[in-house]
């Protein structure tokens, strides 16, 4: 496949914008850049844009040692929808391929995914498939779904082998986090992230579903990689902030596709101290901001 599509890089490929967010994490951020450089793409092609939300670390060195990389600095915290959205508005690229921080791409990843979704017409977003990085053959997220009775959010292919997926057969998703591409005049026209709604926590979500309302499918193609550096086990993205925000988040998404969902909202709280908390360092603390966000999206609905 790669032969033949090398034949056709310098009448056919399209520019592609790589929008990095990042918050305090220099050492990795560094690392993605690094394979960013190593991609087998036309590097006239390739655009990056990294925007550090608010981070008030010294980044002098790292903009020198990347002086092809875009580096946009928040002067205020905007978290990462907005961030996202703002690297979107600079972004010169047909295409946008949005990567989080703390991820190392496959040489062939964005060309792979540029393939896929130039040419198929009904993909909104496209994915690649994502491993540990600590375990390099181990599938992190290979997509996700939404389950319709409990809006249960599930990884596809969680901890399962890569040889379990056929690299030349799709994974039709819900919705996909971490990394995947768009095209900019998509994503544009149906209003990108909601940075309002949805600050942290279920933004990826309620794209892909504006998405999927706009009749586009969400795809990961397992024949493009890139490794999370995340620890493996279920849950680590815990403490206040992260708790208040998928409190709110939840009521807000709830009261957006699913109001009667807010019946089961003491099911949910039981859930979250059991799988998400049992991770903290602080319960008692965390389930409290967890609690505070529920509250806070409870006043946001009622002001919309």
């Amino acid at each position: 496949m790669n032969a033949e599509f090398d034949t056709m890089v310098d009448s056919s490929l399209p520019k592609v914008t790589i929008v990095v967010p990042t918050f305090k994490r220099k050492e990795k951020l560094a690392r993605l850049l690094m394979s960013i450089r190593g991609l087998n793409y036309p590097k006239e092609l390739i655009e990056t844009i990294v925007i550090v939300d608010a981070d008030e670390e010294k980044y002098d060195e790292i903009v020198t040692t990347y002086n092809e990389v875009q580096f946009h600095f928040n002067d205020v915290e905007l978290f990462i929808s907005k961030t996202r959205n703002s690297g979107a508005d600079l972004a010169n690229g047909e295409l946008i391929f949005f990567v989080d921080d703390d991820n190392v791409l496959d040489a062939d990843s964005v060309k792979i995914l540029t393939k896929e979704i130039q040419g198929d017409t009904s993909i909104g977003i496209v994915a690649p498939i994502m491993l540990f990085l600590s375990r390099p053959d181990t599938i992190w997220c290979a997509g996700a779904t939404v389950q319709k009775i409990t809006m249960a959010h599930k990884h596809i292919g969680d901890k399962c082998k890569l040889d379990n997926f056929d690299p030349k057969i799709s994974i039709e998703s819900h919705y996909v986090p971490n990394s995947y591409m768009v095209r900019k005049k998509d994503f544009d026209r149906i209003g990108g992230f909601d940075g309002e709604m949805f600050p942290i926590a279920m933004e990826e979500v309620d794209l892909a579903i504006r998405f999927r309302n706009e009749g586009f499918k969400v795809k990961v193609i397992p024949s493009a990689k890139t490794w999370h550096d995340i620890p493996f086990q279920d849950d680590v993205h815990v403490g206040g902030r992260r708790a208040f925000f998928r409190g709110r988040s939840r009521i807000l998404f709830y009261n957006k596709y699913a109001k009667w969902r807010v019946l089961l909202l003491p099911v949910d709280f039981i859930s979250y101290m059991t799988t998400a908390l049992r991770f903290s360092t602080d319960q008692v603390s965390d389930a409290i901001f967890y609690i505070k966000g529920i509250l806070s999206g409870i006043i946001f609905s009622m002001k919309k």
